[in-house]
């Protein structure tokens, strides 16, 4: 996830206000993680945790408020939280990743 959002900031063109990251976040700043507050995806790569704006995390990140992010509602955790705002000539890029 963190990779995916350092490749769309790096190609530009793509604001924050644009991007919603849902990540559980519990890698990072994890005791047993040897680069504290900074995470890796390959051996001497960059810190792909650096900057990135997490939009949801932790117990936030569930199916439902998954599916309230990509039909644009706010509900529940979503209530304040960033939605999909697009229209139908749109297009969106989702990245989903799990263990």
């Amino acid at each position: 996830v963190s990779h995916s959002y350092q490749i769309l900031k790096k190609l530009g063109n793509f604001p924050d206000s644009n991007i919603i990251v849902m990540m559980y976040n519990d890698i990072a700043n994890n005791s047993q993680n040897p680069f504290p507050g900074k995470l890796y995806n390959e051996p001497n790569g960059i810190d792909v945790y650096d900057g990135i704006k997490i939009s949801y995390q932790g117990n936030q990140v569930t199916s439902k408020n998954f599916l309230n992010i990509i039909q644009g509602i706010h509900e529940g955790d979503t209530l304040n939280g960033p939605v999909l705002e697009s229209k139908k000539n749109d297009n969106i890029f989702i990245y989903y990743s799990d263990h």
